[in-house]
């Protein structure tokens, strides 16, 4: 975990202040020695059991009622079956395209002279 600081000169040393939670802020001679302090406060939380934890705040039970809603839709059962054959027409017809024609050409493309040339386009 990263614990951003902000570390500012200050008459005599330097300051060094964490946002919200925690609020914290510290003064020493230098801006490692303050912000030193910051992190050794930290660790000494954490050896107490204390965490920061990110807590998401997106409500999904919408999203889990929509889609339930819509898995029960006779509808969608027609919509599905109609997916799935337009899938299976397209892949039938791009194997079709992926044959040779009778004058070499291959999805509507000449056959090279030479195949191991590179074609520039």
């Amino acid at each position: 975990m990263r614990l951003p600081l902000l570390v500012e000169p200050i008459a005599g040393g330097y300051r060094a202040s964490t946002g919200s939670p925690l609020n914290w802020t510290a003064e020493a001679a230098t801006a490692e020695a303050a912000a030193t302090t910051l992190r050794d406060r930290y660790s000494q939380l954490l050896a107490t059991g204390a965490r920061i934890v990110d807590v998401p705040l997106t409500d999904s039970e919408p999203i889990d009622e929509l889609a339930a809603r819509l898995g029960q839709n006779p509808f969608m059962e027609d919509w599905a079956a109609a997916v799935s054959e337009l899938r299976a027409e397209r892949l039938l017809d791009s194997t079709d395209d992926a044959k040779p024609s009778v004058n070499g050409e291959r999805n509507g493309h000449p056959k090279l002279a030479n195949p191991s040339a590179e074609a520039v386009v």
